[in-house]
């Protein structure tokens, strides 16, 4: 009879650790074991997808691999079985930075070290100075053996394109000119490409208080764009409010035609020039101050006959910069280039 109890209380203590066992609900996870296949990993500095593999030595039923990173230039982890993808923005901080990606099951953690270079952009492109009518620019190449080429637009026609169109319009203008000349797209983009780091690349022959944008993108001479496209919006300055303007005029004879050249001493100057017969200037008493007003009331007086206003006459008459032009004048005359600054009133504030 004892023998009996004994085993009778015996299945009665293996039916309970069953029924205990049976009321365990969460796993055993202290049986996992996480092994890395690499713990450190280097991004290109332009960005790229990112993999890597691990495995989990003694898995558990019902428990998943988890990866997480706080970083905001890692995004789209995706991870399987035995392997973690993810994505890597590019490295436009200028300085290398790490982060770390945390990969759990259950309580174990291992961390993989994810580091990354900064890009340094093939081109890049600085303004260093702005004035009346023109802009400076500094360009640097990564690689000197670099080619590239650059264009001055308007900001409002820049701002109504995307990056390809703006190629594909530039593309086309490059076509049509080297067809112009009757030479190949090559031939002409070999004249005209830019190789390398260049500083004090100075664009003038623009409008005063104007807005521009500048850019810059790398091209081959068979036409390939090689590279993104750079650029910087500026707007040039006011005209030059000082009266201490004076100018530089040449003349060129070639028989009866004359080529003639204008240069203010300043930047930005808004100022009238002309020509008129020696005879002329004579019948104005030689005074270039009463020449220039009689001239500029009677080409005045044209425009306000064809209904033009005084504004418009300015601003059609009204230079900026250096001008030059071709005169054919008449056999035996003398003639009297002048020039002087002036404002909306078509006063004369200059010598």
């Amino acid at each position: 009879m004892k023998t009996t109890n004994f085993f009778r209380v015996l299945a009665i203590a293996v039916v309970a650790l069953c029924g205990l066992a049976a009321c365990e609900k969460d796993p055993v996870v202290e049986s996992a074991n996480i092994e890395l296949y690499a713990e450190r990993l280097e991004a290109q500095p332009e960005g790229e997808e990112l993999r890597f593999n691990f495995s989990i030595t003694r898995p558990v039923d019902g428990l998943s691999v988890e990866v997480e990173c706080s970083a905001e230039w890692v995004s789209n982890i995706r991870s399987t079985d035995n392997f973690v993808l993810f994505d890597v923005a590019k490295n436009s901080s200028g300085q290398e930075r790490s982060t770390e990606l945390t990969l759990s099951y259950g309580d174990e953690r291992r961390t993989v070290t994810v580091v990354q270079k900064p890009f340094l952009e093939p081109l890049s492109l600085v303004i260093e100075s702005v004035d009346a009518t023109s802009v400076t620019i500094a360009v640097t190449a990564r690689d000197e053996a670099t080619t590239w080429i650059g264009q001055i637009v308007g900001r409002e026609w820049f701002e109504a394109y995307d990056e390809e169109q703006i190629f594909n319009e530039d593309y086309a203008y490059y076509s049509s000119q080297a067809a112009e000349a009757e030479i190949e797209l090559e031939e002409y983009l070999s004249q005209i490409l830019s190789r390398g780091s260049h500083k004090g690349i100075r664009m003038a022959g623009l409008d005063v208080e104007s807005e521009y944008v500048v850019y810059i993108y790398g091209m081959d001479t068979s036409g390939q764009k090689t590279t993104s496209l750079y650029y910087e919006a500026f707007t040039t300055t006011p005209p030059y409010a000082g009266n201490d303007v004076t100018f530089d005029i040449s003349v060129e004879l070639d028989r009866a035609l004359a080529n003639i050249s204008i240069k203010p001493s300043h930047e930005g100057v808004a100022y009238y020039h002309n020509i008129t017969t020696r005879e002329h200037f004579e019948r104005c008493g030689s005074d270039i101050d009463a020449l220039a007003k009689d001239v500029v009331a009677t080409a005045l007086d044209n425009y306000l006959y064809w209904e033009y206003t005084e504004e418009e006459f300015f601003n059609y008459n009204t230079s900026y910069r250096a001008d030059t032009y071709e005169f054919e004048g008449m056999a035996n005359t003398e003639y009297v280039v002048f020039a002087f600054k002036w404002d909306e009133r078509l006063e004369p504030l200059s010598e």
